[in-house]
């Protein structure tokens, strides 16, 4: 007999067939748009004497100009917010804050203010003619490319920071109270206990965090267009902001297919990064 017998009797036969129809929708939903781009990329057109329609989109100068942006700001996310969750994380032992629930709680709340309301905040701050530190901020703050990113990126880590400590904060925490009540006695320097326990403890967490940092960063779209406006003359324009104009200015379906795969297999480094630590993790 097995657990789902024991425990909902006659009624298991039904719930696990409703769980297995959860799995097989959950499958579908992946692989059916997975397999729609993947079809889309064949009708790709080439240029004029390009051998590969495919090629001759992943080449296109805007594209990679477009991805290598977001790489920088997904690089620059996922850097920062690992290093500073990491520090803060361990300041808040240090202060005896690890496991707060009031900090738990609020750092929640970043999370249910969507993209472009940040981007909007962002722009009312920063931008030159009339943000609020509009006297200080240089006049090509939004359209230098290197300028606009870095803003990009300092606006995402914002949002994402309060959550990403929680996540540091909680794998300290994750060590049982007599192991972090023993690591004290043992340990009477702090610093000690950090180089000897926390981070060991933290090993498998701080790249995950930066893998998810990389994955929040390069997605980067609503944010990115409300904060720069894609910057001027499109430098600073985002990997998803130009698959946007070409699906729905451009019209070209397969063309955006194509660079979505291409995107997937930049993406799938990170996602992989991810599932083997998180799995070890468990």
């Amino acid at each position: 007999m097995n657990s789902l017998d024991a425990l909902f009797g006659n009624s298991a036969r039904s719930l696990a067939a409703i769980s297995w129809g959860a799995i097989a929708l959950s499958f579908a939903s992946a692989a059916v748009p997975l397999t729609f781009i993947v079809v889309q990329c064949f009708f790709v057109q080439p240029s004029p004497g390009g051998e590969s329609g495919m090629v001759d989109s992943w080449t296109d100068p805007r594209n990679l100009s477009a991805m290598a942006n977001s790489l920088i700001v997904g690089a620059t996310v996922g850097s920062t917010l690992s290093l500073a969750s990491t520090l803060i994380a361990l300041a808040f032992r240090w202060c005896g804050l690890t496991g707060n629930k009031l900090i738990y709680l609020l750092s929640i709340v970043p999370l249910i203010i969507p993209d472009y309301v940040f981007g909007v905040a962002g722009r009312v701050v920063f931008d030159p003619s009339i943000g609020l530190l509009a006297g200080v901020m240089p006049e090509t703050l939004l359209i230098n490319r290197g300028s606009a990113l870095l803003l990009v990126a300092l606006v995402v880590f914002i949002k994402w920071l309060p959550i990403m400590i929680v996540f540091a904060d909680s794998a300290i925490l994750s060590m049982r109270a007599s192991a972090l009540h023993q690591t004290q006695l043992d340990f009477p320097s702090f610093w000690r206990a950090v180089r000897l326990v926390y981070l060991p403890e933290l090993r498998r967490t701080i790249p995950i965090i930066a893998s998810l940092g990389f994955l929040i960063g390069f997605r980067q779209h609503e944010l990115a267009y409300e904060l720069t406006s894609s910057g001027g003359g499109f430098d600073a324009e985002t990997w998803s902001s130009w698959n946007y104009r070409v699906i729905f200015e451009f019209a070209g379906l397969a063309r955006a297919s194509a660079d979505g795969l291409l995107a997937l297999l930049v993406l799938l480094i990170p996602i992989q990064v991810i599932r083997i630590l998180a799995v070890r993790h468990s």
